[in-house]
């Protein structure tokens, strides 16, 4: 797993721990007076003489290291770099990674210890699963204590690059252009799990060109380091077993340079045929054994020369094929960075859309609501007045006409007006009692979709922070950073909170339909009522000694009371449950813009990233190709010496 902090533009990266490794001493070597530490053979006393085991020496020169070497930013803005002599790193204290482990070396070997400089592979921050690997461009060491060789990665365990963008002050209250790059500089970071790696964890971050150095019996191939780290633990659980002891790394380690090459070129390009520039290393190196050979024996020098020729000729040869692989490579890595682009785009704009469809959903709800309010208000006080203006007097008051029989046909007509409407009032009263159960089991179920939806709000908007912040930290959709935060925003916002957002909205609908439905039976049923005290009245201005049916109207005054009471209290709470659900609505709307805010950091992040990509991209192609000829010029030359002698002859 790579961390980027910030914004890093190089190879250079840092891995994070919480706990300092058992097997260091932060605190050797980290100080030593400033006179000692001009010249590496000084430094190196100064650090180990009295120190009493190997391991706590290269502790020592591990911890001064990276703790006074910083990585050289302006480095990385060069098309060319000359390699980093050891005195040089200590006069400019700053260095490459070239710099860091020649140093590392130097140190060691100064103060009695075995230590080799390894090239290699690492996973910078624009690495992906499935990226094929090329060139080596990082190198780190590997020393010799205790009987065994380990693994030391100072450079990464120096600190890391950081290119503070404005949006992260903005947060904290700059005023600047919050996605303005900041300048790009080396931050001091000390970390001690570099010192004595394990071999099984390192190689998910770093392989050497020469397998051997993996310290392993099972030499993992390249293809699965490229794959990512799933497929190196399925490797490393199934096949490795660690050899960090092997005799042949000693041997090979006492060579130089042009020997060592000779010897391991085959090896490092069997294990990544894509790169061939070992082997054009190797066929320069016996190019310049066959020189050699033929000024010191005169009688075999033609020979010589022309075997000399031929394996400079094979070595143009591979560096020509190297050279075709670079315009590969990057083209396929220009066109991911492009697609992984449109694809962040299309995640970016799902949501964005899918924010402003919901928030204008709730945002039609807010407008409805405060008008549902008002009209409910209104029938509130509608319903004041028409029972203030209820007849409120005992039968009989108004003018009595002459005593008619009960039998009269005028007065049964009016028993069975009475008789329908107190029939419709009862049926009223039943439609009213089941409206008020569906609303009662309605917003219970609407108050366990609320709770879902507030669950999923949170689960949502924690992961969209996290795949925020991955994605300020630079990384993108072939990230695990991102994937594993992005599959739970697609599922949570995308699918989840959609539709429980449906079903809530749909039971809140359903809700203000019963609630309405409950409120026009009441009305119904109060006007029946009134419709009933009139029908009374009318009757016993006309007869006054049917008791049996004129008792029942003080009867009839209560329940209009309760009714009314019960219907006052349906429209308070149809009020109270639209301005309840118009704050759930507000607040989401709150939550999506949020969200929205949140989004549009992804989107300006992503196109910064890309942006860097593209620019590391062109530096590094820019950088291998200036390498490339750097490397063909060498061999020209020793051509030209050698055609100068066959002149000669």
């Amino acid at each position: 797993m790579r961390k980027v902090y910030l914004v890093i533009i190089t190879a250079l990266s840092s891995l994070t721990c919480t706990t300092i490794s058992a097997q260091v001493d932060s605190t050797i070597g980290t100080n030593v007076s400033g006179g000692a530490t001009n010249n590496y053979k000084t430094l190196a006393h100064a650090l180990c003489d009295g120190l009493p085991s190997d391991r706590q020496k290269a502790n020592a020169i591990y911890n001064w290291i990276t703790h006074n070497i910083k990585y050289d930013v302006k480095a990385l803005k060069k098309t060319s770099l000359e390699p980093d002599k050891v005195e040089k790193v200590l006069k400019r204290r700053k260095a490459v990674c070239d710099g860091y482990s020649k140093l590392f070396t130097a140190l060691c070997d100064e103060a009695g210890l075995k230590a080799v400089t390894i090239d290699g592979y690492a996973k910078d921050w624009m690495f992906d699963n499935g990226d094929q690997m090329y060139i080596p461009r990082h190198a780190w060491n590997a020393v010799y204590v205790e009987g065994k060789w380990h693994l030391v990665e100072a450079t990464w365990g120096a600190g890391h690059l950081t290119q503070e963008p404005g949006w992260f002050k903005k947060l904290f209250g700059g005023k600047k252009n919050p996605f303005a790059t900041g300048k790009l500089k080396f931050k001091f970071d000390y970390d001690p799990t570099h010192f004595l790696m394990d071999p099984l964890t390192f190689r998910k971050t770093h392989l050497p060109t020469d397998p051997l150095w993996q310290l392993t019996d099972s030499m993992m191939p390249i293809t699965v380091f490229e794959a990512g780290d799933s497929a190196i633990d399925k490797f490393n659980s199934k096949y490795s077993v660690l050899v960090e002891n092997l005799p042949e790394l000693d041997r090979i380690n006492k060579l130089d340079e042009w020997k060592r090459s000779q010897e391991t070129a085959k090896r490092i390009t069997d294990f990544n045929p894509r790169f061939r520039v070992e082997m054009a290393f190797k066929y320069h190196a016996d190019a310049l054994d066959s020189l050699s050979t033929a000024l010191v024996n005169k009688s075999t020098s033609f020979q010589a020369l022309v075997s000399a020729k031929d394996e400079l000729k094979k070595a143009e040869k591979e560096i020509a094929t190297q050279k075709s692989t670079i315009s590969t490579e990057y083209s396929v890595l220009k066109k991911k960075n492009k697609t992984k682009n449109l694809d962040a785009k299309e995640h970016i704009r799902k949501l964005t859309s899918d924010n402003k469809s919901q928030m204008a959903a709730c945002k039609s709800r807010i407008n409805s609501a405060n008008n549902r309010f008002k009209a409910v208000v209104n029938k509130e006080k509608a319903a004041v007045k028409k029972n203030n203006l209820l007849l409120t007097a005992k039968p009989g008051t108004a003018v009595k006409l002459k005593e008619e029989d009960a039998t009269t046909p005028g007065l049964m007509t009016i028993e069975s007006a009475v008789d329908k409407g107190n029939a419709r009032i009862q049926e009223l009263k039943q439609i009213i009692d089941d409206k008020k159960k569906l609303i009662e089991a309605t917003q219970k179920q609407n108050d366990k979709r609320l709770d879902s939806l507030a669950l999923s709000f949170r689960v949502c908007d924690s992961a969209l922070v996290k795949e925020t912040i991955a994605r300020l930290n630079m990384h993108d959709n072939y990230d695990d950073e991102v994937i594993k935060w992005n599959s739970i925003v697609k599922k949570t916002r995308l699918n989840d909170l959609d539709t429980l957002q449906k079903y809530f909205f749909a039971g809140y609908d359903s809700t203000l339909i019963y609630y309405e439905s409950a409120r026009a039976s009441h009305w119904e049923q109060l006007e029946q009522y009134r419709k009933n005290f009139k029908e009374i009245e009318k009757y016993k201005r006309r007869n006054t000694k049917n008791t049996a049916f004129l008792s029942q109207y003080n009867a009839m005054v209560n329940e209009y009371n309760n009714s009314n009471e019960a219907y006052m209290q349906l429209l308070s709470d149809f009020a109270s449950y639209i301005q309840e659900n118009k704050s759930i609505f507000t607040n989401v709307v709150n939550l999506y813009k949020r969200q929205e805010k949140l989004v549009e950091y992804m989107k300006k992040s992503e196109d910064t990233r890309k942006k860097l990509e593209e620019e590391n991209l062109a530096k590094k192609e820019a950088f291998d190709k200036k390498e490339n000829e750097k490397q063909r010029n060498a061999i020209k030359a020793t051509t030209k010496k050698i055609e100068k002698v066959l002149a000669v002859k």
